[in-house]
């Protein structure tokens, strides 16, 4: 959460440099090379780290075989008596 506040005072600080720019192409430029492609970039590469890092709870694990039949170790082993 505090990222996305520390973004978007960034966004607004290079918007105002882009707006006050002597000519268009110029801001368009300066709020492209400082602030679109930094922030795509940055958002691009934490949020890969950020999806690796925690599996979806649906996910199945790549260790198990899902074609065997699995064991429940949680139910208990009941004896068979004579």
């Amino acid at each position: 959460m505090f990222m996305h506040i520390i973004a978007l005072g960034w966004i607004y600080v290079v918007l105002m440099m882009a707006i006050f720019e002597s000519s268009i192409t110029a801001g368009i430029m300066t709020f492209t090379m400082y602030c679109a492609i930094p922030l795509g970039l940055l958002w691009y590469l934490t949020r890969g780290k950020r999806s690796n890092a925690t599996p979806s709870k649906n996910a199945a694990p790549h260790d198990i075989d899902l074609k065997s039949p699995q064991h429940d170790s949680t139910k208990t082993v009941e004896k068979m008596e004579p």
